[in-house]
Order: structure tokens, then sequence, then C-alpha cells
């Protein structure tokens, strides 16, 4: 199972393994972005980025044993849709 994440500038499938990564760094699961304004969101995405560049050590043990759904592909995901956001404010994120 994956999500699909889609910007204005990008398109991406992650897996749901990452769900316990991005849920400690971000305060609304993946899927609440649905909908949302690049704006509304930039502040989360940035503040998850940083604790995410800042510490990635630190959520390692987040990471499931199979090896899908690693820290580096969250952190790839928010410099993705941190750049969006500011580029394309008006732009609504689709996760489907």
């Amino acid at each position: 199972m994956s999500y699909d994440v889609t910007g204005r500038t990008f398109s991406q499938n992650i897996t749901y393994n990452v769900s316990r990564i991005w849920n400690s760094v971000v305060p609304l699961s993946l899927s609440q972005f649905d909908g949302l304004t690049a704006k509304e969101t930039r502040k989360m995405i940035a503040k998850g980025l940083r604790k995410l560049k800042n510490n990635p050590e630190g959520f390692r043990h987040l990471e499931p044993s199979n090896g899908w759904g690693r820290t580096e592909e969250v952190t790839e995901l928010l410099e993705k849709m941190l750049i969006d956001s500011v580029l394309h404010p008006k732009n609504k994120w689709e996760i489907s």
C-alpha cells in the first residue's frame, strides 16, 4: 500500500510504512493534507523537515525492519513539498 502525493511541481509515490516517521515530525497525517493548500501546510512541512535533517538517527527506530519506509524517503518528500509550497502557495495537495 502507498500514498500518491501530488503537488504542482512533482508527484511521488511513497509507502504507507513511512507513517510512523511522518507522524513523529508533522502534526497532521499525510492523508489529512489532501485538499489543504500549500500555504496552509508550509510551516508544518518546514518544521518536520528541520526535525529530520537535524537528527535523522533519532527516527531510525521507526523504520520498519523490511526496509520499506526509510527516514530518507520522508526527508525527500518533505523537501519536494516545501519547494512546491514556496513556489505555488495556492496549490492544493492531492493525496490518494
